[in-house]
């Protein structure tokens, strides 16, 4: 018998994904690149979540109750486009779901420990160390 044919993959840079997180803006761009992320899972046999943080409510002393009522219909609206978003991937891959985030938007941090991440963006991959303390 061949041994080379029997030999486990030992390789230690074999991906091994089981979920893919996407931050989405919502913006015009976001179907492309959710629909992409759909491809890149099914690729992997992954889940796929889509994110979207949404920006904390300034309150100040100024800040009046018709303010506030404002931001909480804008916040369920941008969830309800999240919603619309991820049901338009789930007709070409059923394995999608949402998190709608309430936080800076500017910063992304991992949370789960003993998971390796990758951080996208503006064209730069970053891979974190799993600990669950990264910042990106």
């Amino acid at each position: 018998m061949n041994q080379t044919l029997e030999k486990p993959d030992t390789n230690p840079y074999t991906l091994n994904m089981k979920r893919i997180v996407v931050a989405v803006d919502l913006s015009t761009h976001s179907k492309k690149t959710a629909t992409y992320a759909a491809q890149f899972a099914k690729s992997f046999g992954a889940s796929l979540t889509l994110v979207h943080a949404f920006a904390p409510e300034r309150i100040t002393e100024f800040t009046t109750e018709e303010v506030h009522e404002r931001y909480e219909v804008d916040m369920r609206n941008t969830e309800r486009d999240l919603d619309k978003l991820a049901a338009g991937v789930r007709e070409t891959y059923p394995d999608c779901d949402t998190e709608f985030r309430v936080g800076d938007r500017r910063r992304g941090s991992c949370t789960v420990p003993n998971v390796r991440c990758w951080f996208i963006t503006r064209g730069q991959r970053k891979v974190c160390g799993g600990n669950g303390k990264c910042n990106h």
